[in-house]
């Protein structure tokens, strides 16, 4: 596994609390 998986699966994961958060404030 790439060590830039980590970072990759960090920015995803934001990625989707910051969508969930713009849903939640809909």
């Amino acid at each position: 596994m790439p060590e830039d998986l980590g970072a990759w699966y960090k920015y995803r994961l934001n990625k989707t609390l910051k969508a969930a958060d713009n849903i939640v404030a809909v």
